[in-house]
């Protein structure tokens, strides 16, 4: 961020700082890398010599770790160090092991870096027609790249819609089970209700049932309770006593015995009052 900023010293302050950390806690590949930075920095401080040390430096440490990334970076360098300097044989050299190392890596970045290098170092030498073939190559390795990124992004373009069709496909599967419990609880609801109203009327004419059936009962007991009486009426005054009763008061007033009569009519009396309230159950207050 430094070197972004110009900051060079800034920058190579916090490098050097970095590069103790990571050599003290054992971390060789963050080391290389950062000793890769100081020499960076001192090239663009125009502080070559101090470049080179650093750039040696980590090197070495590359090589040891067997890091083709790292050597590719550093051989990068030294070639453009080289070429700077004029030194082209150097130049290629390191240019073309940065080529292996690209190889190594298979990747379109790498092998376009060692096309440009070339191709600017070739144009230097005059070496006009090789120089051609690096900047062809170039041209095709950054369609290529191109074409990576095209279909990179189309991908990432397609996964973002396969998720936010999924996404929604969740979604309205989640509205559905929602439906569908909501339409569940309704129908549990109408069906206690049902039940619940099924049970009111059950009990509200069971109810009405029992009501109509109590005062038939009522009515069928006061209807034997009043036939009881007849019969104890009947029972009690039988017609031919009746009959005998009376025909025997006739004869009394026909002989001229009133006072006979007159008792006798008095007893009978007496005798149908008491068989009446008998029948009534009111023998008792009437007497």
């Amino acid at each position: 961020m430094y070197n972004m900023l110009n900051k060079k010293d800034e920058a190579l302050f916090n490098f050097i700082q970095s590069e103790k950390l990571f050599r003290a806690i054992g971390d060789s590949r963050q080391q290389a890398v950062l000793l890769s930075n100081i020499g960076g920095t001192y090239e663009k401080m125009h502080e070559i010599a101090n470049a080179l040390e650093y750039y040696k430096s980590s090197y070495a440490i590359f090589s040891q770790l067997n890091d083709a990334e790292g050597l590719y970076t550093v051989n990068i360098e030294f070639g453009n160090l080289a070429m700077e300097d004029k030194k082209y044989a150097d130049a290629e050299m390191y240019f073309t092991q940065a080529q292996k190392n690209a190889d190594f890596l298979g990747t379109l970045t790498a092998r376009l870096g060692v096309a440009k290098y070339l191709h600017q170092l070739y144009s230097l030498q005059g070496r006009y027609k090789e120089a051609y073939e690096m900047q062809s190559l170039y041209r095709v390795l950054t369609d290529s790249l191109r074409n990576d990124e095209n279909r990179l992004s189309i991908m990432r373009l397609q996964a973002g819609y396969e998720f936010d069709k999924k996404e929604e496909q969740l979604k309205l599967e989640q509205v559905k089970k929602e439906a569908q419990a909501q339409a569940e609880i309704q129908r549990q609801k109408v069906i206690r209700n049902s039940i619940l109203g099924g049970a009111s009327l059950l009990t509200i004419s069971a109810i009405i049932s029992f009501l109509f059936y109590k005062r038939r009962r009522e009515a069928e007991t006061q209807s034997k309770i009043m036939h009881l009486r007849m019969q104890a009426i009947n029972a009690q005054m039988n017609p031919h006593f009746i009959f005998n009763c009376i025909h025997s008061i006739q004869n009394f007033i026909s002989t001229a015995d009133m006072q006979k009569a007159d008792d006798y009519l008095l007893v009978f009396a007496k005798l149908i009052r008491k068989v009446l309230d008998n029948s009534t159950g009111n023998s008792d207050t009437r007497r």
